[in-house]
């Protein structure tokens, strides 16, 4: 349970002093109160009354200090973070920038050549760089998310209907069975429709879902609500998968894309996660959120870690 604002933003001292003065008080006051309770007559000894207040002073610059360093520790972090932000902003808007200009003279290359391995090489580099220009839309997705923000709330039903809406529509030879409540209100944002986008346009990239068909369900879950996207087919290769469980990339273990990626922060950044169920075929992925604000708090304390293999995921 989150405490009140007022009592949030007291200083250290603030909060020691009123601990002493609780404390002082709290200390006679139960001794009478257990006098009342037994019967007996409330005589305060000065010695046991000094020295339950000595104990509560020192706890109480005992927690001046501990109080103190932590927050010190805290405006350190937060300091850290918000230049390492400021930096990721910069260098996106210009890496953005540099690679609009790339794309722009690889297209007009690729027009202007004639066939042979200087079109098909140039068709490369401007596919690459379309590539990447979505790579930096998508981490732009990010910096919308607030999971501090308290009070948000979707429906999660309208939002995973109308991404199937979305994939009827673009794909109609693609079967999707649909196993839906009524509502399914979620702590969330209108980023989470990008999530369930991904997940779906996965399940038609590597499942052959207009041979197969797929089926969409949400069903209840220990902290809310899951979006369960199963697929028939090959499904999404193993190599794309584990670097999203073990929450790391490497030389030898990384995905193609940044597309899973993005739907693990954004599940995560919501107080939810991204798993990967059993199939004998194809690939079930689930999305799960929660009901409860309160859960939002452990995507305050997993998005320093999801951004921190930004860099890797663009070195490769």
């Amino acid at each position: 349970m989150a405490l009140p604002e007022p009592i949030r933003s007291l200083s250290p001292l603030r909060i020691a002093i009123a601990y002493l003065v609780f404390g002082m008080i709290w200390i006679p006051v139960t001794d009478a109160a257990l006098a009342a309770l037994t019967g007996s007559a409330y005589a305060p000894a000065p010695g046991a009354l000094l020295k339950g207040w000595v104990f509560v002073l020192f706890s109480a610059l005992l927690i001046y200090l501990l109080s103190t360093a932590h927050r010190r520790q805290i405006q350190s972090t937060q300091a850290r973070l918000n230049a390492s932000n400021q930096q990721l902003q910069v260098l996106q808007r210009v890496f953005r920038h540099t690679l609009n200009v790339i794309e722009g003279h690889a297209r007009e290359l690729h027009e202007r050549t004639g066939n042979g391995q200087t079109k098909r090489r140039s068709a490369i580099i401007h596919t690459q760089s379309e590539s990447l220009v979505s790579i930096c839309e998508k981490l732009k997705l990010i910096e919308d998310v607030d999971p501090s923000a308290d009070g948000d709330s979707t429906d999660l039903v309208s939002i995973v209907e109308a991404n199937v809406a979305r994939v009827r529509h673009t794909h109609p030879e693609i079967e999707i069975e649909t196993s839906l409540p009524e509502s399914a209100w979620i702590v969330g944002d209108e980023v989470i429709h990008r999530a369930v986008r991904e997940v779906l346009d996965n399940a038609i990239e590597h499942g052959e879902a207009a041979a197969n068909g797929m089926t969409v369900k949400i069903e209840p879950s220990s902290i809310g609500f899951q979006v369960i996207v199963a697929d028939s087919g090959p499904g999404v290769p193993v190599e794309e998968i584990e670097p999203i469980l073990a929450g790391e990339e490497t030389a030898l273990t990384h995905a193609s894309s940044i597309g899973l990626w993005l739907v693990k922060w954004i599940c995560e950044r919501h107080g939810g996660s991204l798993s990967f169920g059993d199939a004998e075929e194809g690939t079930v992925t689930i999305l799960e959120f929660p009901t409860d604000a309160e859960s939002r708090v452990v995507g305050l304390t997993q998005q320093v870690s999801a951004e921190a293999t930004v860099p890797r995921l663009l070195e490769d």
